[in-house]
């Protein structure tokens, strides 16, 4: 505080001044002071209103003087879509997107459309492999037909999104958004294509071994390459054999018992009729179990009527040998009519292939 007299200044709390003796009173003095402060704070307060009001009064002379011009969406769609405007405009069938199929959409910055496309894409040719090519080319069509229009409609929204967000923009500065909006994505199209690539090979490849249909062909392959190999070492067996007989055709199955063994049987001719051979590998090597080379022996003594019962059950042997032939035959058959849907146990090979 400065004394009232003669201006020297006091210290706190001291009421008489050093200089010339007058007598301040400190409490006089703070409600001065105070009042000052509050005068202040007003005249600051009023100062900022004025300036605010200043401000919004120029703000809105600006814009009476220098009104904002309004922008349509259409006038800004050539921007957004790029040098194909005119063409997608038009409307008429669009090549690049039935050719590209997906692949167009993920190029125009339809990212989900076309991921979800290339993923459906990817499952048909998978699962579907003999459909592929007619979905192809129909969902080409289809793209080729329907883009243009749907695109547009998108990229109208998208403007439209574009200049909500910014209302104070001018036209040069909306063009330039609505560029960098709608740029074609090459390095994204690419990735991503690279990627559908990618998991439609390893689906192929991978993902059709383990469904039932993959996974009981090639245990199905395998064990037809097995019987196969039997029924070969069998037939090289026979042809050894002192009688000559001509093989026509053979089948195999393999038992449901752990460990698996095989029953080869061969069908040949000799003379004027039938002979079978069975072989087993129930012991653990292929054995010839037995032959109906003698049966037409037997079969002459029962219509003779001098068949000994000890012939008969041979008899009976030999031509359960026969039917389990046919047994054999009619369950490959069967088993072939549903096309790998389940594990295989009886196969019937020609004499091309036994002797391949």
């Amino acid at each position: 505080m400065e004394c009232k007299k003669c201006g020297n200044t006091l210290r706190n709390g001291e009421n008489f001044c050093t200089e010339c003796g007058y007598y301040n009173d400190w409490q006089e003095a703070e409600k001065e002071i105070k009042k000052k402060l509050e005068f202040d704070e007003d005249d600051e307060k009023e100062k900022v209103d004025f300036d605010d009001d200043f401000e919004d009064e120029n703000e809105e002379k600006r814009e009476e003087v220098f009104p904002m011009e309004k922008i349509e969406v259409e006038e800004l769609l050539p921007s957004f879509v790029g040098d194909d405007y005119e063409m997608l405009q038009a409307k008429r069938f669009n090549f690049n997107a039935c050719f590209l199929n997906w692949m167009y959409f993920l190029y125009r910055r339809l990212t989900i459309q076309g991921i979800l496309g290339l993923i459906l894409t990817g499952a048909i040719i998978v699962l579907f492999r003999w459909f592929a090519i007619i979905y192809l080319v129909i969902i080409g069509l289809l793209l080729g037909k329907v883009f243009p229009s749907y695109y547009l409609k998108i990229a109208k929204k998208r403007v439209k999104k574009i200049l909500d967000k910014n209302p104070k923009y001018t036209r040069n500065a909306l063009e330039m958004e609505c560029k960098k909006k709608g740029k074609s994505s090459v390095f994204f199209t690419l990735l991503f294509y690279a990627i559908f690539l990618i998991a439609t090979i390893f689906g192929l490849v991978f993902f059709r071994s383990i469904l039932p249909n993959g996974r009981y062909e090639k245990a199905n392959n395998e064990s037809r390459k097995n019987c196969n190999d039997f029924v070969r070492t069998v037939y090289v067996d026979v042809q050894n054999n002192p009688q000559y007989v001509y093989i026509t055709e053979g089948v195999c199955s393999i038992s449901a018992t752990n460990p698996v063994y095989y029953e080869v049987y061969l069908k040949g001719t000799e003379s004027s009729h039938n002979v079978y051979f069975y072989y087993s590998t129930e012991t653990g090597s292929i054995v010839l179990k037995d032959t109906t080379e003698d049966k037409i022996e037997y079969e002459f003594k029962q219509k003779e009527g001098t068949l000994t019962p000890g012939e008969k059950k041979i008899l009976d042997a030999l031509t359960a040998i026969e039917e389990k032939y046919q047994e054999i035959y009619r369950a490959a058959e069967l088993e072939d009519k549903n096309k790998n849907k389940e594990k295989k146990r009886n196969y019937v090979f020609s004499r091309e292939e036994i002797t391949r």
